[in-house]
């Protein structure tokens, strides 16, 4: 079962011939965050979750645009730009969260972008300023230095003009919109002195040779920036390898560029002793210690460079995160893996099955642990909670080869069934034929039947198959004769975030009116936003009205969001889709319009 051929043969050519025409598709973006215990997640479609030590079911009805998780405590950005917390903060508790009430309100936050969290305290970014609550005793709230900690958010003096903001355990880092990487906090002092200096509570250190910083990140011991050349350079504590760079019991304390990463970094991120970074390919390198498994590079290694730290089975992250025992990458598709000692402490199960990835050799685990499952895990394996593992997108191209080729793949109401050994999703057909995706990993695609010679065949990454499986879904709603688009402005940001590291930031606000001698039904509803250009789109989130912006009740105003991993520059020609319903029909309205980029 482990042998596969890479060739498709007759009816799967002529599945691929259409596969190829959606390729450049952009994939679904999901945030996603580890802390000491919990990790969480939030869809494009504003659905949350938790799941560890300080869990929150599932929920969409609370409107939370991310999460981030702390150390025994959680935080949420919510679509309002508030900023809500549950659990407890070091001596600061928080409440309980629930489906409808994320928590408690921090007062003192508004029109929040970015949300960054420590061990115990947390920082938002509003209009270019940090606010930051919970302990302020080493000064990592910036000036002044608080040995109360506090449930209000206070303006952290100093800390303007910021493009990006990390906190850690007693430090605070911000990139500003210089390119400048600016540190807060005496918590650990070669990362808030760089260069050498005495760290002074409560007041910054520019951290010395970094002028093109993009996004930040630490944990506690070191920390990374990334910079717009996709190189990564950090600085701190070295003792297992962290940096990059042969470990040493002395700090350093001016950045240091990591070697040997094979390509450039989307994005980077940092636990206690270990960093992993995404590739522009997609790749996952980690590096650094290993104890825990949380380098994903497989059993028998106790530590690894850039060079080696390759993570088994990824091939396609698009966001990555560190916690102190585990890390976790959300794949293309919207797919969550993570590896290292199992964060599954809470009521929440995850509970996967085996773990084989195509391509590549001997990389079965020794036991079926899990990221969600007590114990640990050397390589990566799939979220199992609902909308975080591929279950749903492969029944979806399960049930499309089999309307596509019914006389292959006849409708079998079976499930999905063992294929030899754990190691797949499957479902069984007539004369020896299966369908099968791997369960952890990059998901791919596999035949095995007589078209294939008995062989298992790789039929390619599963996300583009989704694509082409929901892109043969009816309908397209038709366009409007009665309604049109009066004013559209699309705006991108190039600084990564607001929710997202590596992202382009979409904002989108519109009105829509009736054409002469109509008028705007009472229920029209706007359901999606779509910017399409050439073979590519990109789907807003977080559709809202905005009736200020409206001049009479004839017209309807709102605005939308995102984060697409497709980037859109300033001064692209885009044609946006506005679909909307109205008396229980679907329909839509059009308009072609030049991106801004903001300055």
């Amino acid at each position: 079962m482990r042998n596969t051929v890479s060739a498709p043969h007759l009816w799967l050519w002529a599945l691929l011939a259409g596969l190829l025409l959606l390729a450049a598709a952009p994939a679904r973006a999901t945030t996603l965050s580890t802390g000491y215990d919990t990790s969480c997640s939030v869809s494009n479609d504003w659905v949350a979750q938790c799941w560890g030590a300080v869990p929150l079911a599932k929920t969409s009805t609370a409107g939370i645009a991310d999460l981030r998780a702390g150390k025994g405590f959680n935080c949420a950005l919510r679509k309002d730009e508030t900023v809500s917390c549950w659990g407890n903060m070091g001596s600061l508790s928080f409440g309980a969260a629930t489906a409808d009430t994320p928590g408690q309100a921090i007062a003192g936050v508004r029109q929040a972008t970015q949300l960054a969290v420590g061990a115990t305290h947390a920082c938002a970014l509003s209009e270019r300023v940090v606010y930051c609550w919970g302990d302020g005793s080493r000064g990592q709230r910036g000036a002044p230095v608080s040995a109360t900690p506090s449930a209000q958010a206070t303006y952290a003096e100093g800390l303007y003009d910021v493009a990006r903001v990390a906190a850690g355990n007693g430090s605070t880092c911000v990139v500003k919109r210089d390119g400048s990487v600016w540190c807060y906090g005496s918590g650990t002092p070669q990362l808030t002195a760089p260069g050498g200096m005495a760290p002074a509570p409560g007041t910054g250190t520019q951290v010395p040779g970094i002028t093109d910083a993009v996004d930040v990140a630490l944990f506690d011991g070191h920390a990374c920036v990334l910079r717009k050349t996709g190189a990564i350079a950090c600085w701190g504590s070295n003792a297992k390898g962290e940096l990059g760079t042969a470990a040493s019991a002395t700090p350093v304390t001016v950045p240091v560029e990591v070697p040997a990463l094979g390509g450039a970094a989307k994005a980077v991120a940092v636990g206690p002793g270990y960093t992993c970074a995404v590739l522009t390919n997609g790749a996952v390198k980690c590096w650094g210690g290993n104890p825990n498994k949380q380098l994903g590079i497989g059993y028998g290694q106790e530590s690894a460079t850039p060079a080696t730290g390759t993570v088994l089975g990824i091939t396609d992250a698009i966001a990555i995160s560190a916690g102190a025992t585990h890390a976790c990458a959300v794949l293309d598709g919207g797919y969550v893996n993570c590896w290292g000692e199992g964060a599954g402490r809470g009521p929440i199960p995850c509970t996967p099955i085996g773990a084989y990835y195509p391509g590549v050799a001997y990389s079965y685990p020794m036991f079926n642990g899990g990221a969600c499952l007590p114990g640990t895990s050397a390589t990566p394996y799939a979220v199992g909670l609902s909308g975080l593992s591929p279950l749903e997108d492969i029944l979806m191209v399960l049930q499309w080869a089999e309307a596509t080729l019914p006389q292959t793949f006849p409708a079998r109401p079976i499930g999905f069934v063992p294929l030899m050994i754990n190691n797949y999703y499957d479902r069984a057909y007539p004369g020896n034929t299966y369908l099968a995706v791997n369960g952890h990993g990059t998901p791919h695609l596999m035949y095995l039947g007589p078209e294939s010679g008995g062989q298992l065949a790789d039929l390619g990454r599963l996300a583009p198959w989704v694509r082409q499986a929901r892109a043969a879904q009816p309908v397209t709603p038709p366009i409007s004769t009665t309604l049109q688009l009066q004013q559209v402005h699309v705006n991108v940001d190039f600084f990564p975030g607001p929710y997202r590291p590596g992202c382009n930031n979409l904002y989108i606000f519109y009105r829509v009116g009736a054409t002469p001698g109509n008028t705007l039904p009472a229920d029209f509803t706007p359901t999606a936003i779509r910017l399409l250009k050439d073979d590519t789109y990109v789907d807003a989130t977080g559709l809202s009205e905005d009736s200020a912006l409206a001049p009479s009740p004839n017209t309807y105003a709102g605005r939308a969001g995102g984060c697409p991993a497709t980037v859109l520059r300033g001064g692209a020609d885009v044609e946006l889709v506005l679909y909307y319903t109205t008396n229980g029909e679907a329909g839509q309205v059009r308009a072609r319009v030049k991106v801004m980029e903001s300055s």
